[in-house]
C-alpha cells in the first residue's frame, strides 16, 4: 500500500463527513498539499476526487429527473419485493439495500453511483451498459456508462496512473460530467486539474507532517505522533493522552506514525456491514465477524472465537496454501486437456452423425418416394394400356366411317358392306364397354394424395443412431416406458459417494426446483436443483425418511428416535421437536399434520407443535414407508410382500399382494386421487395401484441403471414422481396421464 492510497483512505473519510454534514454543493476542493505525491500518484488522487466527488453530483442531476426527489422513497416502497430479489441474486448488496429502506424520506444526495446505477438500470430501464461506449456516442446512457467504466478501472488501479493515462481519464470523465451536468460542473473540474500539490521537496519526500485526525475533526491543527490500529486514525499527543486514560479505549495498540508509513497495511480492517473491526472468527461460515454479526447474523453459530486465538491456530500455511493452489492448477491443466480432446472427439462425433443422418435420410426419401408413387405409377400403366386400346379402336372407327361414306347403297353389295360395317360398329361398341367396366382403368380420378402415416412409419422404421457417450442414469428405464403411462422424464440426478458408500432410504419433492435425498450410509441430507447440487446438511445420526412440509420445509425421522424439520432458506433448525422411545419410521405430511410409523405401535399422527394427536393402532413391525391422501393411508410390508390402504381410523380399505409384478414392495407415494406407487426392491421396478385396489400396473420397468429402488415421492400439485435407487441414482418424472 502506498502513499497516494492513504490520502484516498483519508480523503473518503472527509467525504463521508461531509455528505453527512449535507455540504455536498457548497464545500471547496480539497487542497492536495498535505503530503508529496509522485505524479503517477498525484494524478490517481485527482481522478479519485473527480469520480468520488464531482462525477456523483452530474449523475444525481438524470438521477433526479428519473425519479423526482418527491416520489423517490414512494417508488422504493413500491418495489420492495423486487429490490430484495435482486438482492437475492446479488445485482445489488445487502447494505444498499439497507440504505434505500432507511428511517424517513431517501434523497439521491444519500445514494452512491452504484446504487444509483443500480435503481436506473431496474426500475427506469435506462440502459446502462458495463462496457466502454464507443468514442462518438454521447447519449445520456453512454456518459452514464463511461463514469462507471473509468470509476470502476480508476479505485481498482494500483494508485498509480501514469500522464498518458490521466489526460485520456481525464478529458472522457469531464465531458461526460459537463454533458450530464448540462455544463454546470465544468468550472469544478477545471479547478480540480489546476490544483497544485505543494508539500514536496525537490526529491519528492515528506515535508509536512500528518495533521492528528481528532484535532482536524474539530478544526484544530496539530500534528500527530502515533496511529491507533483499533480506532484507525492518527493522533497527537495530547489526544494520545486522552487516549490512554479513557477506560474504552485505554488498551488499544498504538503504533508511531513513521511506522505506520512504513507499513501501512497494518491499519485495522473493518467489517463492511457494521464498520466495526474483526474481533471473532466463525468457523461454520469460514468469515472474520466483528461484534454486531455475532449478535445478528451469527445468534446461532456455535464455532465462533476470538480471531487471534483462530489466526495461531491456522494450519493452512502460505507455503501449504501455495502447494494446494498449484496442485489445483494442475488439475484443472489436466482436466482442460480432457476438455480439449473430448471437444475434438465431440466434432468428430457429430462429423460421423451427420454422414449416417443424410445418408439414412436420403434412403428414408427414396422409399417414401416408391410408396408414395407407387400407386400413381400403377394407374398411370392402366392408362398406357387404356390410350393404347382405344386408339386402336379409335382408328377403326375411322376406317368404319370412311367405309360408310364410300358406300352408296345403291346394289346389294353396298348393302351386305353396310350391314358388316354395322355389325362392326356394334362389335367395337362392345369392346369398349368391357374396357371401361374395369374400374382400375376408370380415367374420372387419379389418386394423387401422399398418405402421411405411411412416410412417418417409414421414417421411424430407421434404426437408431448410436452416440459415442450416454448418460449414466435412470435413461434406459425411461424409454421403457409403456405408452399409456403418459410418463415425461425431467430431470437426473446422481448423489456423489462420501466417506462410505450411499444408502438412499427416502427422497422428497419440495418445491418446483429442489429435491432432497436422506443418505443412511453417510449421515446426512443432500439438496439438489434441477440444474446439480445445492447442499449438504450433515446429521447426528442415520436418518430414516424425509417428508415435505411446505415449499421450504423438510421433515426428517432419525434413528435416535426424534424428527426434526429443517428451514432450506435459512439452512437452520425449526424449533419443532419430537421424540419417542419407540422407533420412528416412515414420514408422511398431510393437511398440516405429520404421519409417522412408529415401531410396535402403528402410526402416530403429530401436529406442528409436536403433540400427538392420534394414534392409529395397526400391526406389523416392517412397514417403514407411509404415504397420506384422501384421508387414508397408505403403507407396504416388505417382509409378506403386502399393501394395505386404511382409513384414518386403522380400519383396512383394501389388501393387495402380487409377488410377480413387485417384490419386494417398499418405498410408497400417493397422487392427489388416492392413487399409489410402489417401489420393488428385487424386482427393480415401479408399479402404479388405482385407489380402490382394482387396477395394478408397471409403469417403471427394471434396467440396469435401476437396482434396487427404495425411496420415492409424489409431488400432489405439480404431478410429479420422484424415483431414487439406494445407490444415489434419482429421476423426476412428469405423469401427464394416471
Amino acid at each position: 500500500m502506498n502513499i497516494g492510497f492513504i490520502v484516498y483512505l483519508q480523503l473518503c473519510k472527509t467525504f463521508i463527513n461531509i455528505a453527512h454534514s449535507q455540504v455536498v454543493h457548497a464545500t471547496p476542493l480539497i487542497k492536495l498539499d498535505k503530503m508529496a505525491l509522485e505524479a503517477s500518484e498525484e494524478n490517481f488522487l485527482r481522478l479519485s476526487l473527480l469520480v468520488l466527488r464531482i462525477a456523483p453530483r452530474a449523475v444525481r442531476q438524470h438521477f433526479d429527473k428519473e425519479f423526482h426527489p418527491k416520489v423517490i422513497t414512494k417508488v422504493l416502497r413500491q418495489n420492495y419485493s423486487k429490490l430484495h430479489v435482486l438482492r437475492d441474486k446479488r445485482i445489488i448488496s445487502s447494505s444498499q439495500l439497507s440504505l434505500l429502506f432507511q428511517n424517513g424520506e431517501v434523497s439521491s444526495d444519500d445514494l452512491d453511483i452504484p446504487t444509483m446505477f443500480v435503481l436506473l438500470r431496474n426500475l427506469a430501464d435506462v440502459q446502462i451498459t458495463t462496457h466502454l461506449p464507443y468514442s462518438t456516442d454521447f447519449t445520456i446512457e453512454s456518459d452514464l456508462a463511461r463514469l462507471g467504466f473509468y470509476r470502476k478501472q480508476i479505485l481498482h488501479s494500483q494508485h498509480k496512473i501514469s500522464n498518458t493515462d490521466f489526460k485520456i481519464f481525464w478529458d472522457t470523465i469531464t465531458g461526460a460530467i459537463i454533458r450530464l451536468s448540462d455544463g454546470n460542473l465544468k468550472d469544478e473540474c477545471e479547478s480540480l486539474l489546476k490544483e497544485s500539490s505543494s508539500g514536496a521537496d525537490e526529491k519528492g519526500n515528506i515535508t509536512k507532517q500528518r495533521q492528528c485526525d481528532v484535532c482536524d475533526f474539530k478544526n484544530i491543527k496539530a500534528s500527530s505522533v502515533v496511529w491507533c490500529l483499533n480506532c484507525d486514525e492518527s493522533l497527537c499527543q495530547h489526544c494520545l493522552d486522552h487516549h490512554f486514560s479513557h477506560k474504552l479505549s485505554r488498551y488499544h495498540e498504538c503504533i508511531k506514525i513513521e511506522d505506520y508509513y512504513k507499513d501501512p497495511s497494518m491499519s485495522t480492517i473493518t467489517c463492511s456491514e457494521h464498520k466495526q473491526q474483526f474481533d471473532f472468527f466463525c468457523e461454520g461460515h469460514h468469515i472474520p465477524i466483528c461484534g454486531l454479526c455475532v449478535m445478528n447474523d451469527h445468534n446461532f453459530c456455535q464455532l465462533i472465537k476470538p480471531i487471534q486465538i483462530a489466526i495461531k491456530q491456522s494450519d493452512e500455511t502460505k507455503h501449504e496454501l501455495y502447494e494446494k493452489a498449484a496442485k489445483l492448477l494442475q488439475n484443472v491443466d489436466v482436466i482442460t486437456k480432457d476438455v480439449q480432446g473430448n471437444l475434438k472427439s465431440y466434432e468428430i462425433e457429430k462429423g460421423k452423425v451427420r454422414g449416417q443422418l443424410r445418408s439414412r435420410l436420403k434412403a428414408a426419401a427414396e422409399e417414401a418416394e416408391k410408396l408414395c408413387l407407387k400407386e400413381i405409377s400403377h394407374n398411370e400403366n392402366l392408362a398406357n394400356i387404356l390410350f393404347r386400346n382405344l386408339s386402336k379402336h379409335q382408328k377403326e372407327i375411322k376406317r368404319l366411317l370412311k367405309n360408310l361414306n364410300i358406300n352408296k347403297g345403291q346394289n346389294v353389295r353396298d348393302f351386305i358392306s353396310m350391314l358388316q360395317i354395322g355389325d362392326k360398329i356394334k362389335e367395337q361398341e362392345e369392346k369398349i364397354q368391357c374396357l371401361l367396366k374395369d374400374k382400375d382403368i376408370n380415367t374420372s380420378h387419379v389418386a394423387t394424395d401422399v398418405d402421411p402415416l405411411a412416410v412417418k412409419n417409414i421414417v421411424c422404421s430407421m434404426r437408431e443412431i448410436s452416440l459415442s457417450s450416454a448418460l449414466n442414469t435412470l435413461e434406459e428405464s425411461g424409454a421403457q416406458q409403456k405408452k399409456e403411462t403418459g410418463i415425461i422424464k425431467m430431470a437426473d440426478f446422481n448423489v456423489e459417494n462420501k466417506t462410505n458408500d450411499n444408502d438412499i432410504r427416502g427422497c422428497a419433492i419440495i418445491n418446483d426446483n429442489v429435491v432432497c435425498f436422506a443418505d443412511r450410509g453417510n449421515n446426512r441430507l443432500i439438496f439438489m436443483t434441477l440444474q446439480g447440487y445445492q447442499k449438504e446438511i450433515k446429521l447426528t445420526c442415520e436418518p430414516v425418511d424425509i417428508a415435505t412440509v411446505d415449499h421450504a420445509k423438510v421433515a426428517v425421522s432419525l434413528y435416535d428416535n426424534t424428527i426434526k424439520i429443517i428451514n432450506i432458506e435459512s439452512w437452520k433448525w425449526e424449533d419443532f421437536s419430537f421424540s419417542d422411545e419407540n422407533t420412528i419410521g416412515g414420514l408422511a405430511f398431510y393437511k398440516n399434520q405429520i404421519f409417522s410409523r412408529v415401531g410396535g405401535i402403528g402410526y402416530l399422527i403429530i401436529d406442528l407443535s409436536g403433540k400427538v394427536q392420534q394414534t392409529l393402532t395397526i400391526e406389523g413391525s416392517n412397514m417403514p414407508y407411509v404415504s397420506v391422501s384422501q384421508d387414508r393411508l397408505y403403507s407396504a410390508r416388505w417382509d409378506t410382500g403386502e399393501i394395505f390402504c386404511y382409513d384414518l381410523q386403522g380400519k383396512t380399505n383394501w389388501k393387495f399382494e402380487n409377488k410377480s409384478l413387485v417384490n419386494p414392495p417398499n418405498g410408497i407415494t400417493t397422487d392427489s386421487e388416492g392413487n399409489a406407487y410402489v417401489t420393488g426392491s428385487f424386482s427393480n421396478n415401479v408399479i402404479f395401484i388405482s385407489s380402490d385396489g382394482k387396477e395394478t400396473k408397471e409403469i417403471i420397468s427394471s434396467s440396469k441403471n435401476f437396482k434396487n429402488p427404495i425411496a420415492i415421492d409424489y409431488d400432489k400439485k405439480t404431478d410429479r414422481l420422484l424415483v431414487s435407487v439406494a445407490s444415489g441414482l434419482g429421476c423426476l418424472f412428469l405423469m401427464k396421464n394416471k
